[in-house]
């Protein structure tokens, strides 16, 4: 297993993530990341003389000023940008300097057909709300739960789990409302097919094209 670059001055792991895509003999670096992130990829991928491409799948805030500016100064190692909306791409081309025939716009997809094990008892939700996903600041889950004191005579289901769920936990009780709100934790595929809510919220602080709301509109279309 590789370690983990920790950091600008981890030049020990980063050599060694280098050294290992060599071995591997790869034609292409497929480097995941939000905005500001992947970095650590890309110099791996120069350092091994192959090209990358970096795949963004959403837009937020750098974590300080230095990851700001080493991203915009290893993203010119890159071989080509995509961005899974346009706006995605269109930021990617405005905050990393990079002309245009080096971002290209590739939508996120899902499968036109559900797999086989297709739950076909979808658990009917009459007046609950449902969200779905990671359960993290970006996400916006404590601003459903917030919301949720305004609709006294609605449920709200949370499926998903992450780093914020014992702090939506402790929220909905301050707020007297957790006798309303279920935490489902996570849910496997196909998730879509499972629950019919009154109404799916997204409330997200930072998203490109959600998977959630691409994946409930094929399976209740």
């Amino acid at each position: 297993m590789l370690p983990p670059v920790r950091g600008r001055g981890d030049l020990a792991s980063l050599f060694e993530h280098a050294r290992t895509l060599r071995q591997l003999d790869a034609d292409v670096v497929h480097v995941n990341q939000h905005l500001w992130s992947g970095q650590y990829g890309v110099i791996a991928s120069a350092l091994a003389g192959l090209p990358s491409v970096c795949v963004v799948h959403g837009v937020m805030p750098p974590a300080s000023a230095s990851q700001r500016y080493l991203t915009i100064a290893t993203a010119h190692l890159s071989r080509h940008f995509v961005g899974v909306s346009h706006f995605v791409a269109a930021r990617i081309r405005a905050e990393l300097w990079l002309a245009g025939g080096r971002v290209s716009t590739v939508y996120n997809g899902i499968p036109s057909e559900e797999p086989e094990a297709a739950i076909s008892g979808a658990r009917m939700l009459s007046g609950t709300i449902l969200g779905v996903g990671r359960l993290a600041r970006e996400k916006g889950f404590d601003l459903l739960v917030e919301a949720m004191t305004y609709l006294p005579g609605r449920r709200l289901l949370l499926a998903g789990d992450g780093p914020e769920r014992a702090s939506l936990e402790a929220l909905a009780s301050s707020l007297g409302i957790d006798d309303r709100v279920e935490f489902a934790g996570w849910v496997s595929e196909p998730w879509a097919s499972r629950f019919r809510p009154d109404l799916l919220v997204v409330p997200s602080r930072f998203e490109a094209m959600s998977f959630v709301i691409l994946e409930i509109g094929r399976a209740h279309v």
